[in-house]
């Protein structure tokens, strides 16, 4: 496995200009509803692509994570939407699924699994065909949390997008970065 050291960033600054105006919507989409029962968090993400035919995407994603029923015995339910970027192409999605939340003991270290059906906007990412608009995504995390209260968390994101082989190709992307959550319950 080599990893691209050679990156298109001339459209990272406007990327994460994007992602703080996301997050700007989030925490005032969260003041109109917070006497309501919803939103726990959001996190940022920034990821890029580490092998194959991806190695120059980059993925910016912005997420909302709200409770679960009771029932499912999961942590929390997420909603992302973001897009993956590379330097002739970006390609939105969508995804909603469920994230388990394992911490270590007593310690601020914690590790969350996800899985989600994810929507694209097209059937390629840079300019490679993916197999259809209709993906799934696993993801496993490795963080801390810090801050007053514990409400800030930072983690490294290892995740896989494909389709399931559900459809033809199925390369899979696979996409690796960090991934920074504010706690915006009360």
């Amino acid at each position: 496995m080599t990893v691209s050291v050679t990156r298109h960033y001339a459209n990272f600054p406007n990327r994460l200009l994007q992602l703080a105006i996301i997050a700007l919507a989030c925490v005032a989409l969260h003041g109109r509803y917070a006497h309501a029962e919803g939103l726990q968090s959001m996190d940022l993400r920034y990821m890029y692509g580490y092998k194959d035919k991806f190695d120059e995407t980059d993925l910016y994603v912005a997420t909302l994570n709200f409770p679960p029923p009771k029932f499912l015995g999961i942590d929390r339910q997420e909603l992302a939407f973001g897009a993956f970027d590379s330097p002739d192409d970006t390609t939105a999605f969508v995804s909603f699924g469920p994230v388990w939340h394992l911490p270590f003991g007593d310690s601020a270290i914690f590790v969350d699994l996800g899985f989600s059906p994810t929507l694209l906007s097209k059937s390629k990412i840079q300019d490679e065909p993916v197999g259809g608009k209709f993906h799934f995504t696993s993801s496993v995390s490795l963080g801390a949390k810090f801050g007053e209260n514990d409400s800030m968390s930072l983690a490294l994101r290892v995740q896989h997008t494909s389709n399931g082989s559900i459809d033809t190709p199925n390369p899979g992307i696979d996409m690796l970065g960090v991934s920074f959550n504010i706690d915006l319950s009360d």
